[in-house]
């Protein structure tokens, strides 16, 4: 995240942040609307595709039944959209352009400006790490695995987890995103060894 920042726009650094604190799709992400942001709570309805014919596709449905879900932002993440949002405001009106669908994330290579294609954030990560080799190779999807663990490792419980991700079942959650550390067995080998101690086992 530090490198993004540095190396591009603050609309990169505010996408893979979202990411990052959230856990979110990537396509969930870039089809995300300023309307679907009420107060600290983002509202995730919509994915953004490709069509066969390369044209980007914002669907109104999202990946299942459980990725349609609200989730609550901590202060930085939101402070980061906020800046995002004067920031991105302002670069419409000097241009007197209009974000018609009033998307989160916007693209302005071809001119006007228009849906960021899927593929976007997986060239900014590969730019990224043709540039700087020392970086460590991982996708998008990465920073979703990696919210996922650490959520888990911080104390949230995987109902909660299963909730902020949007799968359908806890057994998605725990068999392909949730990494048990060395720390959280540590962690339960010390709390049973305090609970056998209580009870002289």
């Amino acid at each position: 995240l530090n490198f993004i920042h540095n190396e591009y726009s603050f609309e990169n650094y505010v996408y893979f942040t979202l990411l990052a604190r959230t856990g979110m799709r990537r396509s969930e992400a870039l089809a995300l609307s300023w309307k679907d942001l009420k107060g600290n709570q983002l509202h995730i309805h919509r994915t953004l595709s490709t069509g066969y014919s390369g044209e980007t596709i914002i669907s109104e449905t999202t990946k299942t039944k459980g990725s349609d879900r609200v989730i609550i932002l901590d202060k930085k993440t939101l402070s980061l959209l906020n800046q995002h949002h004067l920031a991105l405001n302002s670069k419409l009106a000097k241009r007197h352009e209009k974000n018609k669908d009033d998307l989160m994330f916007l693209s302005f290579s071809k001119g006007k400006p228009q849906p960021h294609v899927s593929s976007w954030p997986y060239g900014t990560l590969r730019r990224l790490q043709s540039k700087f080799p020392q970086l460590p190779l991982i996708d998008v999807h990465a920073f979703r695995h990696t919210f996922a663990t650490l959520a888990l490792k911080s104390g949230m419980s995987l109902l909660d987890l299963q909730h902020q991700l949007g799968h359908s079942s806890y057994n998605t959650t725990l068999k392909y995103y949730a990494k048990y550390t060395d720390d959280q067995k540590e962690k339960a080998t010390q709390k049973m060894s305090d609970f056998f101690d209580k009870i002289d086992l």
